[in-house]
């Protein structure tokens, strides 16, 4: 029986264009990753619709197999033709893979909101929290910051941020493509969080992590006010790493003076993510990744 076939992104390049698409089965889901070596292969490549790509692909005698895990797709004349396997899938080599944390192929998992195509809340062990992923190649060195930023937090027990809880897998256990980590039920801060936000930024700072990308949609107030947790540590340093000590005083500096700013203006929410304001929020919701 042939599979569904759903275009999860796409990363639109120069010359190029890598789609990820998520290919479901009877007893199983799996994500594949399809390159169009040219613009050439898809007409109007810049805005053509998920059916025009997939009709496209579908006529590959490549396509319904699924032996295959990547597909090179490129134009021989007047013909659309393919090669499998021809480029490795992406993924977090073991020396990015910092401490013993659990792995789980998210996959499996029961999806409760997609906020990007990168973000989601998941069930994980009967209980929620928040999916983050390098859908392709050019994530996976936020992923890594991002990573290590978490994982410092997380194995000195701090409360500026929410605990890394484990790995994700696309498929199988040598593709770890992102993380999990707890899930946040709060609110953003405003002009009357300053103090709490700015205890928690110090803190960070004193833990020698710098966070890189001040915005109020990266901060989640909790206890009723009384704590600030950031979120989102794509741009983060942990230590001076490629700049000297000086310097990364300098930026620390900078993000705290950008805090206020950022806290003290009361934007309009709703142009911003939401934020789940209590926990039965999400109850019955199933969303399928």
């Amino acid at each position: 029986m042939f599979p569904k076939d759903t275009i999860v992104s796409r990363e639109l390049r120069l010359r190029d264009c890598l789609y990820c698409a998520r290919r479901r089965y009877d007893a199983n889901t799996k994500i594949v990753y399809v390159l169009a070596e040219s613009w050439s292969v898809i007409p109007n490549i810049e805005s053509s619709r998920e059916e025009d790509v997939l009709n496209i692909f579908s006529t590959l005698s490549e396509w319904p197999h699924d032996s295959w895990t990547t597909l090179s797709v490129y134009r021989d004349g007047d013909e659309v033709k393919a090669k499998p396997d021809e480029f490795e899938p992406h993924h977090l080599d073991k020396r990015m893979l910092l401490g013993e944390y659990p792995l789980f192929n998210y996959l499996e998992l029961p999806v409760l909101e997609t906020y990007q195509t990168r973000v989601f809340r998941v069930l994980l062990n009967d209980q929620r929290c928040f999916l983050k992923l390098a859908r392709f190649p050019k994530d996976v060195r936020a992923i890594v910051k991002e990573l290590r930023a978490y994982h410092t937090l997380t194995e000195l027990l701090s409360n500026t941020a929410p605990k890394l809880l484990g790995y994700a897998c696309e498929g199988t256990a040598d593709r770890v493509v992102g993380f999990f980590y707890e899930e946040l039920v709060g609110r953003y801060p405003n002009c009357r969080d300053v103090q709490a936000c700015e205890r928690s930024l110090d803190r960070l700072h004193e833990l020698g992590i710098y966070h890189g990308d001040i915005d109020r949609y990266n901060i989640v107030v909790t206890n009723n006010g009384r704590r600030a947790k950031f979120i989102d540590f794509e741009k983060s340093m942990v230590g001076p790493a490629g700049c000297d000590n000086e310097d990364f005083e300098d930026r620390k500096d900078e993000e705290s003076v950008e805090l206020l700013g950022e806290v003290m203006n009361d934007y309009d929410n709703s142009t911003g993510p939401r934020v789940v304001e209590n926990q039965g929020f999400l109850a019955g919701l199933r969303i399928s990744l």
